[in-house]
């Protein structure tokens, strides 16, 4: 029967590729050595999206006045779907959006040197220049969200959380961050 001989074809999507967690230290190492306006816009930017998990275009519509840096949040007003919703971040997230901010009371946070809000393409190719200097690999800007899903899935181990920090409206949506880790199933098993 040649029929024995077909296989059936791989259906399910390959997993989402983000940034490891080496080629993120180097990043932010890298970040943290940027100087100029650019370069500390850059690193704050490139942090947050790296620490909260925002979609880039929900980052770049952020205006100063959506952040509450007293209360560890801000307020995206534009994210997928319509509607908004609350970003929390950490005290180094938070120093750096008050030195981004410095004493401006509105406007887009995240400014091109015209002072326009910056644009996904312009984002894009600073992240390639600063990858490229770290000796990483190429990514979009929407691999950090994802190099923070599977992180805060690895700390947690708890689906419904990384659903809620995405703000993803279906479970299905962040089933794709979820894998067995070998060393927690090993453990369980009891396997030294």
């Amino acid at each position: 029967n040649p029929a024995r001989l077909i296989r059936r074809a791989r259906c399910a999507s390959a997993p989402p590729r983000g940034l490891t967690v080496p080629e993120q230290t180097r990043l932010l190492g890298v970040l943290d050595q940027a100087e100029g306006e650019a370069g500390e816009r850059d690193r704050v930017l490139f942090s947050l999206l790296l620490a909260a998990g925002l979609r880039i275009g929900s980052a770049l519509a952020i205006d100063i006045e959506d952040v509450d840096i007293g209360g560890g949040q801000l307020y995206l007003r534009t994210v997928k779907g319509g509607g908004g919703q609350t970003i929390y971040f950490n005290e180094r997230i938070g120093g750096l959006l008050e030195g981004l901010i410095g004493d401006q009371a509105e406007g887009p946070l995240f400014t091109s040197r015209h002072r326009r809000r910056l644009s996904v393409r312009q984002v894009a190719r600073r992240l390639a220049y600063w990858l490229d200097r770290a000796g990483c690999r190429r990514a979009s800007p929407h691999a950090l969200r994802h190099s923070f899903a599977v992180s805060l899935y690895q700390r947690t181990g708890d689906v419904l959380l990384v659903k809620d920090a995405l703000g993803h409206r279906a479970l299905e949506s962040t089933m794709v961050y979820v894998s067995a880790d070998t060393s927690r199933l090993r453990a369980v098993i009891g396997v030294e």
